[in-house]
């Protein structure tokens, strides 16, 4: 029922309800590493691919925030059974590399400098 509902939470359309997603990953945050029961996605491929920029960089965060090392970073090159692209590969055909790189090297500088 969460990862259900999570995965629908992500994006829907170029709506993104961020509190509904910041309510959902802090109730289960192993939902990020997770595929949607109906789609098989996982929350980073629903932002990629239906949610905005903002949406995008958000579920990004989140998976850094909870899975800080390898993982949180890998969530963005793990491809789907049946899609071809990453999610790293859908975000940057929709909102171009240079703003996805910028997400990444933002969120991982804010991340990694507040730990230290």
């Amino acid at each position: 029922m969460v990862k259900n509902s999570f995965h629908v939470s992500v994006a829907d359309g170029n709506v993104f309800a961020e509190n509904r997603f910041r309510f959902l990953v802090e109730w289960d945050p192993n939902a990020l590493a997770h595929a949607g029961i109906d789609s098989g996605f996982t929350p980073h491929y629903h932002a990629a691919i239906r949610s905005t920029l903002q949406g995008f960089r958000m579920v990004f965060e989140y998976g850094i925030r909870y899975f800080p090392r390898k993982k949180g970073i890998g969530l963005l090159f793990r491809k789907h059974i049946y899609f071809i692209e990453t999610p790293f590969e859908c975000a940057c055909e929709k909102f171009g590399y240079e703003q996805v790189m910028q997400v990444i090297e933002e969120t991982l500088t804010k991340s990694f400098s507040s730990k230290i």
